[in-house]
């Protein structure tokens, strides 16, 4: 077999080596903890202090213009935590010399920070405002800007926006998102998925667009909380964790050669159920949002409509869904991208992401013999029961 192979997903890959990696749904991997804790003591059930960052609209002595800038401040926050005895280990997730262990709790899946720091370390990152530990929070807190002490420096003549009280509430509602158990942090995401992929992005995308589309679109920007892998969930083949005999088979039906970049022990099987072609679908449709908000010149005259189908891409993400409703959602906007309209053609990123994420989940449907989620009529019940017997139930 070759250790590379050109078409394994589409022709004219890259040839390059594959790798399996274990990747979490959210596409989010977050980054070490690098502050110390430096004899801080963290005590249960007690608020911790974090250091943030919000914006400021505002008009500044002397000018006619409004400005924006940020300001530091601190705010208190309360992380969940659990008992030993309210905890399971579902899996351990091996990479390198790191271990990542992800445990079941109040019928959710949460994930270790990379290298386990102590929460009393995560306790001193978040008091510095340490941006891999703030942005798990809210990332609308952390900001690569300089930021003022207090407003004050602001000179401020005529106040337009704050967004500190609005940043707090962020702040509040992600810290519901970090569990502390036995002195380790844990961040909430999903079932591990495996992803095999050797790094390949159709061309004829990424090479279009003006440079903050493609930064986005090649995640190469980087994020202050953590390394965004969605990518591997859009581009490359997801299974579920825990069989992979399928990845060998189909590997071996095709002639290729993988490394494994990271191994899984699972635990708990039952609990790691999960759809890949639903969260492919999830990526493809975050990663579109993320794409739709950059402002492009040549589009003034559908920024009314544009926002309107921002709101729905993002309001579709947070609202559980099926795999349908997901590639409703897609194939909806790939029609709506795709109309008459001369602004549209500054969306060509978008509608040929789009257009080659459908063809994706139709591939992927097909090898694994289950009726495309964009065709007419939608799956029958019959099928909706066949894919739940194929994938298992959720948490």
């Amino acid at each position: 077999m070759k250790d590379s192979y050109r078409g394994v997903f589409r022709e004219g890959e890259f040839d390059r080596p594959f790798f399996v990696s274990v990747v979490p749904p959210s596409g989010r991997n977050p980054w070490p903890i690098k502050t110390e804790a430096a004899g801080r003591t963290y005590l249960e059930g007690q608020p911790l202090t974090v250091q943030f960052s919000y914006p400021v609209h505002y008009v500044p002595a002397g000018r006619r213009r409004p400005v924006a800038s940020w300001v530091r401040d601190k705010a208190p926050v309360l992380l969940k935590t659990a008992e030993t005895s309210q905890v399971r280990t579902a899996c351990v997730i091996r990479r390198s010399e790191d271990v990542t262990e992800v445990v079941h709790f109040g019928g959710e899946l949460w994930w270790s920070l990379p290298g386990r720091p102590p929460i009393e370390r995560f306790a001193a990152a978040l008091a510095a405002g340490e941006h891999a530990a703030v942005g798990l929070l809210d990332q609308g807190c952390v900001t690569t800007h300089q930021s003022a002490a207090s407003e004050t420096e602001l000179s401020i003549k005529d106040l337009v926006w704050n967004g500190r009280e609005s940043r707090i509430a962020g702040l509040g509602q992600g810290a519901q998102g970090i569990l502390v158990s036995e002195g380790k942090v844990f961040v909430r995401d999903g079932a591990p998925l495996d992803v095999l992929w050797n790094g390949y992005r159709n061309q004829s995308i990424t090479s279009i667009g003006i440079s903050p589309v493609i930064v986005e679109l090649a995640s190469s920007r980087r994020n202050p909380a953590f390394d965004d892998v969605t990518n591997e969930l859009i581009f490359g083949r997801t299974f579920e964790v825990g069989d992979r005999s399928r990845i060998a088979a189909f590997a071996t039906e095709r002639g290729i050669r993988f490394a494994e970049a990271d191994t899984i022990e699972i635990m708990l099987p039952e609990l790691l159920r999960q759809d890949p072609v639903k969260v492919q679908l999830e990526a493809t449709l975050e990663k579109l949002s993320r794409l739709l908000a950059i402002q492009r010149p040549g589009t003034e005259d559908g920024w009314n409509e544009i926002a309107r189908e921002l709101r729905h891409l993002r309001d579709s993400g947070q609202v559980d869904g099926s795999v349908n409703d997901r590639a409703r959602v897609l194939k909806n906007f790939a029609d709506w991208v795709s109309g008459a309209e001369e602004w549209k053609k500054k969306l060509r990123v978008e509608r040929l992401f789009s257009l080659d994420a459908i063809k994706r989940v139709e591939d992927e449907c097909g090898r694994r013999g289950l009726p495309s989620p964009f065709s007419e009529p939608q799956f029958s019940e019959e099928d909706e029961e066949a894919i739940g017997r194929y994938f298992g139930s959720s948490l």
